[in-house]
């Protein structure tokens, strides 16, 4: 066991370590001896077995050696407390294994019945023989508190199988008959007062369970579990008030990082509110549709019709559907923008299997009039909108399907096109942006292909110089452009993600002459046909990465350290199945949130970031 002291400024001296046996598996503190001085008290395991390692604190730095006591054969969990009310605080260890009784000399052996053992204290900082507590299957955890609020300690055991179960304590060392809440083997176990009623609450997470909070009514019984997500794969449970609001909170350590649920003081936690829509999204855009200052949401879908959906956003921060429309079939591409130059939103659609590109001309209300098709006759992957010859009038650039070309169809600005010219991007180019990559005031073209990413800077009249090519991963899904470092010049970004368990974030550093550095790799993280996000998220003026993944129904998110790397990613975990993540003030609350598009179940949830 390691002990580092803390200086008081967030930093803490050199770690101390001291001898406990191998596998330490619990650590409580109280002052075991009653001298006014911390000690700590932990679980590890020896050649015999489990001990309890009492290190009684010398009230300066250090800690004298451990004092062992035997618990064989299979005690890992512990608490402390004074459960007999002589002043003399006591141990209560969980026997996570086979049934146990008393045998010769107060040793605990196997055969027998599940059980917790109870360690009454003496003066001197030394416990009495163990004595078991009966319980209905083994336990797994044990804490101790106040549940029917009678001033006398109880016990909450979290089971293999029967959930959490509470031992009314006495207050002379006994306790009554357990009785068992709650469904499970569970694995980690917690109480506080969420709600503020000054009843105690229980929260415990099961085998890869979802958190559950269950309220407590005062009399030592608890009201049905209230379901949170976690993280994948939780291993350790804490409450706390982190945001110093004065209402506690949950936080839970798991595979994925800390995920922190930040109490209502009802005795909830937020959950992150969720809409339905008529269809889900495989592909979303984020766009002010009828022109009232809010984001709304266009999303298509390409295995149901109608395969194009409208969502507006209202005053309360609530969507409401304005319109569906069926276009062509298994729909995979979008893009928005003001095509016949009458100041509404228009949408141009793709498709990986219905020929052509599809025009829809907006009313400016969220609604869009007919689709027109564009007579083209291929299957586009990447659609982009960008005045790409300084003419004032959009111009539309196209990917299709398996080939290693751009098109780019000059706008007229009345709706209608010129007929596209080709130009030679990276092989199986499926994903477009533009920007000055060379600062030149023409805008260029970066696309994305199977085997990385091309660059053509633009002329300014609707051509291209060559492509030249950069190597960025390979099973790319997306590209988009950022100063990552801050000097100025725009950088790419290109993530790795079909096919793939992990993904990667390949970053190329602009030099601001139109060519790029060769990639730098960050990740991994969990992918699987979602999109990415550059936006400074925790505002420290540096800009983020934010990724979704449709496959893992979890959000990334890697912070930028400002000179063009990244920190490795922190993983949230989401609603079902985001297919995109988009930035803005959904709720027009002045603060920024993170949209996001589920494909099944179909909705939109709004999240909130912490770091405001």
């Amino acid at each position: 066991m390691s002990l580092l002291l803390g200086r008081g400024n967030g930093t803490f001296a050199p770690a101390v370590s001291y001898t406990i046996g191998s596998k330490p598996s619990a650590l409580a503190r109280g002052d075991v001896n009653g001298d006014g001085k911390l000690d700590l008290v932990t679980v590890s395991d020896t050649t015999k077995g489990k001990d309890v390692n009492v290190l009684l604190g010398n009230g300066t730095d250090t800690l004298s050696p451990a004092v062992a006591y035997n618990l064989n054969p299979e005690s890992q969990a512990l608490t402390v407390g004074d459960f007999n009310r002589d002043g003399k605080l006591d141990l209560v260890t969980a026997n996570n294994g086979a049934k146990l009784s008393i045998g010769r000399r107060g040793v605990v052996q196997a055969g027998g019945i599940y059980a917790v053992n109870l360690l009454l204290g003496q003066d001197d900082g030394t416990f009495l023989p163990p004595r078991p507590i009966e319980l209905p299957s083994q336990p797994r955890e044990v804490i101790s508190g106040d549940v029917n609020h009678d001033g006398k300690l109880d016990l909450i055991t979290a089971n293999q199988a029967t959930g959490v179960s509470i031992m009314l304590g006495q207050g002379d060392g006994r306790f009554e008959p357990a009785k068992s809440f709650g469904s499970g083997t569970i694995q980690k176990v917690t109480a506080g007062d969420w709600n503020g009623d000054g009843k105690l609450d229980v929260a415990y997470f099961a085998n890869n369970g979802p958190l559950q909070v269950l309220l407590g009514n005062g009399d030592g019984t608890l009201q049905a579990p209230v379901d949170y997500r976690l993280g994948e794969d939780p291993i350790a449970l804490a409450s706390g008030d982190w945001n110093g609001d004065g209402k506690l909170d949950l936080a839970v350590t798991a595979k994925n990082g800390i995920n922190v649920l930040l109490g209502n003081g009802d005795g909830s936690f937020p959950k992150a509110p969720s809409y339905p829509l008529t269809h889900g999204g495989h592909v979303a855009a984020a766009v002010d549709v009828n022109k009232d200052g809010r984001l709304d949401l266009i999303t298509i879908d390409r295995n149901r019709e109608p395969n194009v959906s409208v969502l507006l956003w209202g005053r309360d921060g609530r969507p409401t559907p304005a319109g569906t429309y069926t276009v062509g079939r298994n729909l995979s591409a979008m893009a928005t923008g003001d095509w016949n130059g009458d100041g509404k939103v228009d949408l141009v659609v793709g498709s990986f299997l219905s020929t052509g590109a599809y025009l829809l001309l907006g009313n400016g209300d969220g609604n869009f009039r007919p689709a027109i098709n564009l007579n083209n006759d291929k299957n586009y992957l990447g659609l982009l909108g960008a005045d790409v010859n300084a003419d004032g009038k959009l111009d539309l650039i196209l990917a299709a399907q398996r080939e290693d070309n751009v098109y780019v169809m000059l706008g007229q600005g009345n709706g209608t096109f010129q007929p596209a010219a080709v130009f030679s991007a990276g092989k199986s180019t499926h994903r477009i942006i533009a920007g000055d990559w060379n600062r030149d005031g023409k805008l260029d073209l970066a696309t994305l292909g199977s085997e990385g990413a091309s660059v053509l800077l633009g002329n300014g009249n609707g051509t291209f110089k060559p492509a030249v090519a950069y190597a960025a991963g390979e099973s790319l899904e997306g590209i988009l452009s950022g100063d990552w470092n801050g000097d100025g010049k725009p950088d790419l970004a290109t993530i790795t993600g079909t096919g793939t368990v992990l993904g990667t974030v390949h970053v190329l550093i602009g030099k601001g002459d139109g060519t790029f550095l060769p990639a730098q790799h960050y990740g991994a993280y969990h992918t699987g046909a979602g999109t990415v996000i550059s936006v400074d998220l925790d505002h420290d003026g540096k800009l983020d990465l934010v990724m979704s993944s449709q496959n893992y129904s979890r959000m990334s998110w890697m912070r930028g350290n400002g000179d063009g790397t990244f920190q490795e990613p922190i993983d949230h975990l989401t609603e079902e199945s985001p297919a995109g993540v988009f930035y803005g003030d959904w709720n027009q609350d002045g603060q920024p949130d993170l949209a996001l598009i589920h494909f099944y179940p179909a909705k939109v949830s709004i999240l909130q970031p912490l770091c405001r």
